[in-house]
C-alpha cells in the first residue's frame, strides 16, 4: 500500500498483462513492463524453450526502452518467476538476483541445481530458512501496511453471539473442517457462538470446498457459520471477531510459513488460537500473545476457543500483550536511506543498531 523510494534507484514491475499488482503500482507511479509469463508446464521440452526464448527476447527489448542501464537488481518472488529469472542469467549474468522464499512449495531439487545464481534468497521466517536450508540466506519477515483506527466493521452483526474468525483460502491445509468440528463441539456444549469465514475456494480445490459446504449441514451448522468470500482489507472484518483462528495443517500441503493471519489478528487487536505449525510459533507465544494448539485436532481448538469465551480478562491480557513497535513511513525511508552506498561492514552495524 506504501512504497518507500530509495534515492538514485528506479523501480519496475514485471508483470503478467492485467495484473492487479500492476494497476496498484501505476496508482503509486510506478512504471509497468508488461511481459507475458506463459506456464512452463507441458511435456515438450521444445515448446519450454521457445517460451523462455521469447520471454527473453522481449525482456531484452523493454530493458532498451526503457533505457535501463547501470546496476540492475532483480527480486523474483514466484516459482514461474525463478524459472524465467533463471534463464535470464544464461544472457545477463551480471545481473543481481534475489530469490524470495514465500512458502514450501518451491521443489527443493530445482533449487539444488541453480543455487548459485541468487546472490541472496529472502525467507519469510527461520522456519522456511531451515527447511531449504540454502546458502546466503537472510530472513525478512512479511511486511504489512498499518493504518489508523478509524476501520468500519464490514459486516455489523449485532448478536449477542461469540464470533470466531476464519481467514485464508478454503483449501484442505488450511484446516477448516477442522474448526468446523471445533463448532460443532461448542454447539453441542450449548455455547453461543457464530464460525465467520472469510475466503474463497481455491478452483484446484472445488471439492474441498463442496464438501465444507455439506459438513456444515450434515452437523446442523446453518445458522452457526456464515460464509462472506473473499475480503481484500480483512482488518475492518477481524475487528468484527472476538477470536482469530487459524486452523492449518501440515500433513496436507503446508505448513504456514510465516502466519500473516497472527500479525493481522494482532494489527486488529483480537486474540488468536492458532495450530502450532510452521512459522506460527516464531511469532506467537502460547498463553502469552496467543493460544496455540496441537495441529488436526478439533478437541483442542474448542477447549481454546472455550477459554477465551469465558474469560474476558484473559482476553485483554493477550490483546495488551499483541505489541507491535510501528514505525511511520517517513522514519521508514529515512533509515533505508541510511543504508544507501555503505559497505557490507557498515551495513552489519546499521542494520544491528536500527
Amino acid at each position: 500500500k506504501g512504497f518507500v523510494r530509495l534515492k538514485e534507484c528506479n523501480v519496475y514491475l514485471v508483470s503478467p498483462q492485467g495484473s492487479i499488482l500492476g494497476s496498484k503500482m501505476r496508482e503509486q507511479s510506478i512504471e509497468v513492463i508488461t511481459i507475458e509469463f506463459p506456464s512452463l508446464r507441458n511435456r515438450n521440452p521444445f515448446k519450454t524453450l521457445l517460451k523462455l526464448f521469447s520471454f527473453k527476447k522481449s525482456f531484452k527489448s523493454e530493458l532498451q526502452k526503457a533505457k535501463i542501464v547501470g546496476d540492475v537488481i532483480l527480486i523474483s518472488n514466484t516459482t514461474r518467476s525463478f524459472v524465467y529469472t533463471a534463464f535470464l542469467y544464461l544472457f545477463f549474468p551480471k545481473f543481481f538476483q534475489i530469490w524470495v522464499l514465500h512458502d514450501y512449495l518451491i521443489p527443493k531439487v530445482l533449487l539444488k541445481y541453480v543455487k548459485f545464481i541468487p546472490k541472496f534468497f529472502v525467507a519469510v521466517s527461520q522456519d522456511v530458512k531451515l527447511f531449504y536450508n540454502l546458502p546466503r540466506t537472510v530472513v525478512i519477515p512479511n511486511a504489512f501496511s498499518i493504518v489508523g483506527d478509524d476501520f468500519d466493521i464490514v459486516h455489523k452483526d449485532n448478536s449477542d453471539k461469540f464470533k470466531v474468525g476464519f481467514f485464508g483460502r478454503i483449501v484442505k491445509w488450511k484446516g477448516l473442517h477442522v474448526l468446523i468440528d471445533a463448532i460443532s463441539i461448542l454447539k453441542e456444549q450449548k455455547h453461543n457462538v457464530m464460525l465467520l469465514v472469510y475466503g474463497s475456494p481455491s478452483d484446484t480445490e472445488m471439492d474441498y470446498y463442496s464438501s465444507v459446504i455439506e459438513q456444515v449441514q450434515r452437523l446442523g451448522l446453518s445458522n452457526f457459520v456464515k460464509f462472506y468470500g473473499f475480503v481484500e482489507d480483512v482488518i475492518p472484518a477481524m475487528r468484527e471477531c472476538n477470536v482469530i483462528v487459524s486452523s492449518s495443517i501440515s500433513k496436507y500441503g503446508g505448513p504456514e510459513s510465516f502466519g500473516r493471519s497472527a500479525i493481522e489478528a494482532m494489527i486488529a487487536g483480537v486474540p488468536l488460537v492458532s495450530t502450532n505449525c510452521g512459522g506460527i510459533a516464531e511469532n506467537i507465544t502460547d498463553g502469552y500473545n496467543g493460544i496455540l494448539v496441537k495441529e488436526d485436532n478439533a478437541e483442542e481448538l474448542a477447549e481454546a476457543i472455550t477459554t477465551l469465551l469465558n474469560d474476558i480478562n484473559l482476553r485483554k491480557e493477550i490483546i495488551a500483550k499483541q505489541s507491535l513497535k510501528i514505525v511511520s513511513q517517513e522514519e521508514l525511508s529515512k533509515r533505508i536511506n541510511l543504508l544507501h552506498g555503505k559497505s557490507i561492514k557498515e551495513l552489519a552495524i546499521l542494520t544491528s543498531e536500527l
